[in-house]
């Protein structure tokens, strides 16, 4: 097998505030860059891959929500050869899964190979299975896109070509030493065996989702899901649509698919797993030119971006979908092709091909029916409790009432105001990064969180653990 290892590590700055509702834009260069891909596994850590036409091809790695990043491996870049990451995902600090391309700048033949990590990406391990990974006389990879749940379990869709003439979805148990071909749904139709997977999303080992496309923009576009760790798969929302880009949960319910066709794309929302039909919104309703992709931060709070024009804008809905407001928009090309969102706790980041967009959204989640309203405001739970990065605090509130929530450190200081708001009855969460009211993360050490409302005062103890 081949392995990659690192070349260079160094330290590097590169975030710089562009002053639209909170949003931060990173990037290491000042150079246009060419391609992006990255991967959070939480609202600090995460990894991301760029192309530059001055400082070369780079995967960088942060542990600070973005404020530095470690350059880990250098790609080479030969003469007639040049390398890159695509469909980069990690699944913890150590375990990841990219596929590397190589190509030729003498013959323009690209070859590509699925490897992994086991380090945190210093170094990697070709895992290619030529005889079932690549269809013969192609140099392409048949299967694509990976995605993995943890360093064991992974799937992989199998692409359509004239040697293998239906969609496929591939399983792995054993970090992908090994692959098996998983049941998925035959239609009576052949037109309708000629799709491929764009995107696998997952909640836990067992419930999962994937959107496929067909070719040519056939209408074969559908959503798959499983409830039995992809061992089957059922259609979530039959074929009727070319392109099946995005999926993503927030529980075992809601979700939102996105698609795409000529004349822009849509957004299907659901609340019951796509047991009665979703509710789809035209990227026309939303004002915007094609929708990209969009995430569930709550049961009521969606995220989605798409393209306006030569730019893009961030929507937000805090109602479940039923309206969609500009967060966030840029009217040139600064930010090219925004492509995928990623949301870690309280924080957004959107990635496009050639920056990162980072937001916290951090506010208050109502978590309790009607029915079953506190009596009394309290501090409820707070876990985990010593922590790093990241905590969530629970509390009560018996009924509407202006509420301050305060993290102190031990001398008394304010480090950070959480809430200063009106709350709804009910049992809310927050939570609290570990950084201070300049989102700088604060050092280890014990810390105190306030909840004040009316005449009730209640102080609970910390402990930040680096």
């Amino acid at each position: 097998m081949k392995e990659l290892n690192n070349i260079i590590i160094t330290t590097l700055f590169f975030s710089a505030l562009i002053g639209q509702e909170g949003w931060t834009t990173i990037s290491p260069f000042d150079d246009i860059t060419t391609g992006i891909s990255g991967s959070f596994i939480s609202a600090n850590e995460g990894w991301f891959y760029q192309m530059s036409r001055d400082k070369g091809n780079v995967l960088y790695h942060t542990t600070d929500g973005c404020l530095t990043w470690e350059s880990i491996i250098e790609l080479p870049d030969y003469t007639n050869i040049s390398y890159s990451f695509t469909n980069l995902q990690f699944v913890n600090e150590n375990f990841g899964v990219t596929i590397l391309s190589e190509f030729n700048n003498s013959t323009y033949e690209n070859k590509e190979y699925f490897w992994i990590t086991e380090d945190g990406g210093r170094h990697w391990t070709d895992m290619t299975d030529q005889e079932l990974m690549y269809p013969e006389g192609q140099n392409y990879l048949h299967m694509r896109p990976f995605y993995f749940i943890n360093e064991f379990v992974g799937f992989a869709g199998g692409s359509f070509d004239e040697s293998n003439s239906r969609g496929r979805v591939y399983k792995t148990i054993d970090g992908g030493n090994s692959w098996f071909e998983t049941e998925v749904p035959v239609f009576d139709s052949p037109l309708n065996t000629h799709w491929t997977v764009n995107q696998f999303y997952f909640l836990d080992e067992e419930l999962g989702w994937a959107v496929t496309n067909g070719p040519n923009n056939w209408e074969l576009g559908m959503a798959l899901k499983t409830n039995n760790g992809g061992e089957s798969w059922e259609i979530a929302i039959e074929p009727s649509y070319p392109n099946m880009n995005t999926v993503h949960f927030f529980d075992q319910d809601h979700g939102g698919v996105t698609g795409s066709d000529h004349w822009g794309g849509s957004l299907f929302l659901t609340e019951n797993n796509f047991l009665s039909e979703p509710l789809r919104l035209e990227s026309y309703e939303l004002d915007i030119g094609n929708l990209l992709d969009a995430h569930y931060h709550s049961e009521n709070d969606i995220w989605a971006v798409g393209q306006v024009g030569e730019g893009f804008k961030v929507l937000h809905s805090d109602n479940g979908g039923d309206t969609f407001v500009t967060d966030f928009m840029i009217e040139d090309t600064v930010f090219i092709y925004p492509y995928d969102i990623q949301l870690m706790d309280d924080v957004i980041y959107i990635f496009s091909t050639n920056r990162i967009l980072k937001k916290n959204i951090s506010g208050t989640v109502n978590t309790t029916p009607d029915d079953m309203l506190p009596s009394e405001v309290s501090i409820d739970n707070i876990y985990p409790n010593p922590f790093n990065p990241t905590t969530t605090i629970a509390f009560d509130v018996p009924e509407e009432t202006h509420i301050t929530f305060t993290i102190y450190d031990v001398m008394g200081r304010v480090v950070k105001e959480l809430i200063n708001e009106n709350i709804q009855a009910g049992t809310h969460k927050i939570l609290w990064d570990g950084t201070d009211n300049n989102n700088q993360p604060m050092p280890s050490g014990m810390y105190f969180c306030q909840l004040k409302a009316d005449n009730y005062l209640e102080k609970r103890k910390l402990v930040l653990l680096k």
